[in-house]
Parts: C-alpha cells; structure tokens; sequence
C-alpha cells in the first residue's frame, strides 16, 4: 500500500534537490536510483554533468510555463537550447496527448519510507488512458528511465503495481526532433520497490552509515 502525503504539508527545495516533511530530508525517486547504480553519471566529466543539468532545469521550467499559460517565447532561451523547446513543441501537435497534470510533487510512503517525486506530465491518451511521462534532454536513452516512470506511476495512483496506465519517456533533441520511449515491463516497479525496501531495511537494522535518510515515525 502507499500512502500520499498532502502537496501543502511538506515542500521541494531547489537547491539540494531536497524533498521536506515535518522537519526532515526525505529521498526522491532520482535520488533512490542514482544511490543503487541504476543512474550513473560517473563516466560524464563534472562540467558537462553542469552544462546538462542547467539544460534540463532551464527546458523543464521553460516547458512548464509555455503548458501552463502557451507562451512560447524562445528569446529567453539560450540560442543551443531553442531547438529543444522546438522538439516539445512538435511533439505536443504530433501526439495529441491531452495534458492533465504538469510537473506534479508527490510525496508518498512506501514500505516504512518516505519518498518523493516530481511527475513531468500526467497526460490522457487516445481520450481513455492514463499516461505518465517524463520529458528528457540528453543524447542516449537509459534503462533508468523505466524504473523511474514506474516509480512516478504507483506513487501517482498510490497502488504497488503499475497496472493499466501507460508510461513513457519523450527525448527531446536540439535539431527539433523527439522520439518516445514507450515502457511495459512490471519489473521496472518491481525494480524500484525492490530498492525502497532496501533502503527500509538498513534502517531496521540500524545500518544508518549506509543511508542518509530517515524512515517515518
């Protein structure tokens, strides 16, 4: 079972990429899959790890705002980074996915933990199904990116498995283009809970050098 915690009882802190509640740093879904090696990052060179980053926060936020109000205005976009908001664009006329829900916090528990997450869209698909997606800017897809759906998807509907809903991930590029990639295995939930519970378990057992994070209650 999971539990939701309310959007007004706890918050997000940009710098850190902190998620807070009642007091305490609790781990986000990133967070979980980078400590546990599913995301790694550690062949990329420090600068363009950088350089990516603030690609991504700069489009995740120019995205949200032309979703939310549908201003495009490209002029307060570096140059490099305009055929990035081009792609989102083209993907929005090409798909004609109904947006529900854009850049959604969740804070949920989940075995013992408290964990949150930001869903990127909820979207209604073929005007029946439900659809979590995540927006990316980078060069290569990863395998990460299933788990991580699969995490925002249960901690979205509260339920331990994926069920019907569909998942998936839109990859932008600079020249314009997109491509999504579509995910339908159970075990990239059974991935991420699998990691949860891990992390639940060191606390039982008093392994607090081995985690960073505090278990509800």
């Amino acid at each position: 079972m999971i539990t939701s915690i309310d959007v007004d009882s706890f918050h997000f802190e940009e710098d850190g990429h902190q998620y807070v509640h009642a007091g305490r740093n609790h781990p986000s879904v990133t967070g979980l899959l980078k400590k546990h090696g599913l995301i790694d990052y550690s062949m990329v060179s420090h600068e363009t790890l950088m350089r990516k980053r603030d690609i991504g926060l700069r489009l995740h936020k120019w995205t949200e705002v032309h979703d939310r109000t549908g201003v495009a205005d490209f002029m307060i976009l570096p140059e490099e980074n305009v055929g990035y908001a081009k792609a989102w664009l083209n993907f929005l006329r090409q798909s004609g996915f109904e947006i529900i829900d854009i850049e959604f916090r969740m804070m949920s528990e989940i075995m013992g933990m408290m964990v949150g997450g930001t869903s990127d869209r909820h979207f209604r698909y073929r005007k029946s199904q439900d659809l979590i997606a995540d927006l990316k800017f980078c060069a290569q897809p990863m395998p990460a990116w299933g788990p991580q759906t699969a995490a925002y998807t249960m901690m979205r509907f509260k339920k331990l498995h994926i069920g019907n809903t569909l998942r998936c991930s839109i990859q932008l590029f600079p020249d314009g283009r997109f491509q999504i990639h579509w995910y339908d295995q159970e075990s990239d939930g059974d991935a991420f809970l699998a990691i949860v519970s891990l992390e639940a378990w060191k606390w039982n057992h008093n392994l607090r050098g081995s985690s960073q994070w505090l278990p509800v209650g």
